[in-house]
């Protein structure tokens, strides 16, 4: 029995207990990340019996508690309650459905990317980012805030990087694109025409090219040297990019952390130099 079920049932309970029960059904979200000092302000209890209700539960402590409590809304937030991804709205939804459908759909798009991603590919490429050290980013339209976001981690470690981020810049990007770097494309469906033809370009340059997409067979797919998938499928039409932009982001943030880790100490002190130097210009 989930533990919010097993609060429910108040005969188990003192009043105090009672009153502890009902604040974390109504305040589950906030209940799982309060320290146990501001829970029992917030309730005009002490610790201990804070401690003492969540004892008669089953657990050791408040931390146990809170816990279990994350685990379960993540359990309910990954079930089988059907959203459609593209378009999850519905009219007469009030301001809560909305959200908990927002979050269900970030949730969501973040572990079944997780569960999909192939991470000795991802590795791979991280490899060969490291090893080449100048990349071009090529993406259109709701992928350019994965590539922005990418970019700028990319130029903070000292790799070499620009980003197609204006519409008709990825020809002249190809063009001037040597094998002497990488070319990655962040494209969720694979299928953008000019991304197509910057594609063709560097494959007859033998520019090595790294694709990152949806789970669908984009043409793109057919000139990467390598293609890492992220599982979310958030069909057209749609209302918006959600999970499918979470799960482009989820996705570039492990290249990240792969490119990272490949010159860790290297890495450090160049985020502790550019740091200082922050503080520096700021003072």
């Amino acid at each position: 029995m989930r533990i919010i079920d097993r609060i429910k049932e108040k005969e188990f309970f003192t009043p105090t207990e009672n009153l502890i029960a009902q604040y974390i059904r109504e305040n589950s979200r906030d209940v799982v990340v309060m320290p146990l000092d501001v829970l029992a302000e917030k309730l005009y209890v002490s610790k201990s019996t804070i401690i003492r209700f969540c004892k008669k539960l089953g657990f050791h402590g408040h931390k146990e508690l809170c816990v279990q409590i994350a685990k379960e809304m993540g359990d309910f937030l990954a079930s089988d309650v059907h959203i459609d991804p593209s378009l999850p709205l519905e009219h007469f939804d009030d301001r809560k459905v909305i959200a908990d459908k927002m979050m269900t759909l970030n949730f969501r798009s973040i572990s079944e990317t997780y569960n999909s991603l192939d991470l000795d590919i991802m590795y791979g490429i991280a490899k060969t980012i490291s090893e080449k050290k100048t990349i071009n980013v090529y993406a259109m339209e709701e992928d350019f805030i994965v590539a922005q976001d990418l970019q700028k981690k990319f130029l903070n470690i000292g790799i070499r990087c620009t980003a197609t981020l204006m519409p008709g810049t990825a020809l002249s990007f190809a063009t001037a694109q040597t094998p002497a770097s990488v070319a990655l494309f962040l494209s969720y469906y694979g299928n953008e025409p000019i991304l197509l033809q910057a594609a063709r370009i560097l494959k007859e340059k033998n520019v090595p090219i790294e694709l990152i997409t949806g789970p669908g067979n984009g043409n793109l797919n057919k000139f990467a040297s390598h293609i890492c998938r992220v599982g979310y499928y958030e069909p057209q039409p749609k209302i918006a990019s959600i999970g499918s932009r979470t799960a482009m982001l989820f996705a570039a943030d492990i290249l990240y952390a792969y490119l990272f880790s490949l010159e860790f100490e290297k890495n450090m002190s160049t985020i502790r130099v550019n740091e200082e130097l922050r503080r520096k210009s700021v003072n």
